[in-house]
């Protein structure tokens, strides 16, 4: 049998088979699923984003310098994305996000995901459980897992020397597993956390953490979505 002969009989199979076979196809293969996405556009310029619960100063901004809207975090404290359902078991947050400071000090912006049941996710310096830490500094990026409200057992891990530039755009993206935690900025990979069996407990929320008024990052296209 020829190739061409054998290329249109199997282009006729192709053609009759049913719809099904390649929906259960695609289902096999699903794009990733989106838990909560904000841009800002929906909230009024000088506002506090509608979508966010916090205990800090924040406000909706349209830097002439960039383009799109942007949430600007502007005092110590946290400040929470207020997703509607439970975040799965593996999931990445991502965002656009600019390094801006106004003085000496604390200067990073605190990346923390955490486990923690019946009490809010504002409270106390350590939520919940279980967690880990992602502190972005200006030339320096570091965690810290730890368990149990009372940071009885915690590790913390080395610094890693990397820059962000300020009034730049950086790519931030975290990957939440079972076993590792990653942290990419601008696709790179920066830190891999190993989590030991005692630091494995499931993630149920995110949030930022500003400590003192150094740090003004603008957070922009923030989004959680399954892994």
């Amino acid at each position: 049998m020829s190739k061409r002969i054998f290329s249109n009989i199997f282009l006729s199979v192709l053609l009759s088979l049913p719809s099904c076979f390649f929906a259960q196809n695609n289902h096999a293969l699903p794009d990733k699923e989106l838990y909560f996405f904000d841009d800002f556009t929906k909230d009024p310029v000088g506002g506090y984003p509608k979508h966010w619960t916090g205990n800090a100063e924040a406000a909706v901004e349209t830097p002439k310098t960039y383009t799109g809207r942007w949430m600007k975090l502007h005092s110590q404290g946290a400040y929470v994305p207020t997703v509607e359902r439970s975040l799965p078991e593996f999931f990445t947050v991502e965002f656009d996000y600019i390094y801006e400071v106004n003085g000496s000090g604390n200067n990073s912006t605190e990346l923390t995901f955490f486990n923690r049941q019946n009490k809010s996710s504002l409270d106390a310096d350590f939520p919940g459980e279980q967690g880990v830490k992602i502190y972005l500094g200006d030339f320096l990026v570091s965690y810290m897992c730890y368990t149990n409200f009372d940071i009885l057992d915690k590790t913390a891990g080395e610094n890693r020397s990397v820059t962000i530039d300020q009034h730049q755009i950086t790519k931030v993206r975290v990957e939440i597993r079972k076993e590792i935690v990653s942290l990419l900025l601008n696709g790179n990979m920066v830190l891999e956390i190993q989590r030991s069996k005692s630091h494995q407990a499931l993630f149920n929320t995110f949030r930022f953490n500003l400590w003192g008024s150094v740090a003004e990052p603008l957070i922009g296209n923030f989004s959680i979505s399954a892994l």
